[in-house]
């Protein structure tokens, strides 16, 4: 892995957050409501696990 995909998957990991944050706002317009917390909960670690795994894999490339 180059140091530049290095780079990325370190900013795709430390942007979790801001990135669940876009799809929980994506699932909400879709649904027409807010999510609940139990929701937010759930799409947050759906999240994390597919950077996770994408990222341990040496990038989805």
């Amino acid at each position: 892995m180059s140091s530049i995909e290095k780079l990325a998957d370190d900013a795709m990991f430390s942007s979790i957050e801001g990135f669940a944050s876009l799809v929980v706002d994506s699932i909400e317009f879709e649904l027409g409501r807010e999510l609940t917390e139990e929701e937010h909960q759930r799409v947050y670690l759906y999240v994390e696990g597919t950077i996770n795994n994408a990222t341990s894999k040496g990038g989805a490339a």
